[in-house]
């Protein structure tokens, strides 16, 4: 039998997410110990490991839940879905209206309700992120004015910020901070990757963005966390981020993973990225990065 520690451990489903699903969709029946304590099956983890892997490939929990294990294992063996399911596109729609039309308190609802469900990768690249570049598209070609952007991207760091400090209420993953250094003032690409890593169990720092180096560094020498993830975004890329970068591959501990977002063609220039830095222009390696270092901590933790 399996504690809901060594459950969350094995499949990457974290403890209060697990409690979710079996409180709404009341599909395990797991026994209890003398404590009260959850005890699961060799068959509960079986069923888990294929809901896990299902989820992370973009299937609703809600469309598992009644299925068999047997069905599982099927839908196991066709390939990656790639379209969103009704729902899934129902839902953009919804919160592209709410933007184009400045829906506000209906914008709040669609981006908690997004936040809230159970494939943060598929979210956040099917669903939040081309809400976000939406947003930024009806600024430029000023289909909405500046107040109206401010209040949208507020909106949405505030309903993201919500989601992240539920998640980390169960957190038993790697520590992660999470910034942008100096003068990079784009802070919702890091505060998704926050998202994803905290619906993963990872324990989350967000620092926000604009931070400069020597004060990131007082923070990793305090919080002595796992990973450091930056967002480089901006094009203009120049002589003091450069030395920021370098200051920090430097004298970075190196038992701390130094990862980078950025952009494919900020990438693609020949500003000098660390060499000892993961760099990602996607979410998909980070969530496979996120996969490795989880890994890696749980077997440290088992030596």
């Amino acid at each position: 039998m399996y504690s809901i520690k060594a459950i969350s451990t094995l499949t990457g489903i974290n403890s209060e997410t697990l409690r979710t699903w079996e409180r709404r969709f009341e599909f395990l029946e797991p026994t209890r110990d003398d404590k009260g304590q959850r005890l699961y099956s060799e068959e509960d983890l079986n069923k888990l490991s294929k809901l896990a892997a299902l989820v992370k490939a973009g299937h609703p929990i809600r469309h598992l839940a009644t299925k068999s294990l047997e069905e599982l294992q099927e839908l196991c063996e066709l390939p990656s879905r790639v379209n969103l399911h009704h729902e899934e596109q129902k839902l953009l729609d919804d919160l592209l209206g709410a933007v184009q039309n400045s829906d506000l308190k209906r914008f709040r609802f669609l981006v908690g309700y997004a936040a809230s469900l159970h494939q943060p990768l598929n979210i956040v690249e099917y669903i939040l992120s081309p809400t976000w570049k939406k947003i930024g598209e009806l600024w430029a070609n000023k289909t909405i004015n500046i107040a109206t952007e401010h209040a949208l991207t507020n909106i949405f760091k505030e309903e993201i910020t919500v989601a992240i400090r539920t998640l980390h209420m169960s957190a038993t993953g790697p520590s992660i901070i999470f910034t942008t250094p100096s003068n990079e003032l784009h802070e919702i690409g890091i505060l998704m990757g926050c998202y994803i890593a905290a619906s993963e169990g990872c324990h989350c720092h967000y620092l926000g963005p604009n931070l400069p180096v020597e004060d990131l560094m007082n923070m990793a020498n305090d919080l002595k966390p796992d990973a450091i993830v930056l967002s480089v975004v901006n094009k203009k890329t120049d002589d003091a981020l450069e030395r920021e970068l370098s200051l920090l591959s430097r004298e970075l501990p190196k038992d701390i993973e130094l990862w980078i977002g950025t952009k494919l063609e900020v990438k693609n220039t020949k500003f000098p990225f660390p060499t000892r830095a993961s760099l990602f222009t996607s979410y998909d390696p980070f969530y496979e990065k996120l996969q490795c270092l989880k890994r890696l901590k749980r077997s440290e933790i088992s030596i």
